[in-house]
């Protein structure tokens, strides 16, 4: 039976911490709650290749 995943693609849960992992990409911390405008924001910039300054 397989679990219904509600976090976006590359987006893990590892002990809490949110972090985006994909292939041929280092490894970052988000530092947003899933779900809000700030996490949206970060995780676009993330699949874009960039960061967002803290």
């Amino acid at each position: 039976m397989m679990t219904k995943r509600f976090l976006p693609p590359h987006v893990y849960d590892k002990k809490g911490v949110l972090h985006f992992q994909r292939r041929g990409y280092k490894t970052t911390r988000i530092n947003a709650d899933a779900g809000t405008a700030a996490f949206a924001l970060e995780y676009a910039a993330l699949l874009n290749g960039t960061t967002v300054a803290p």
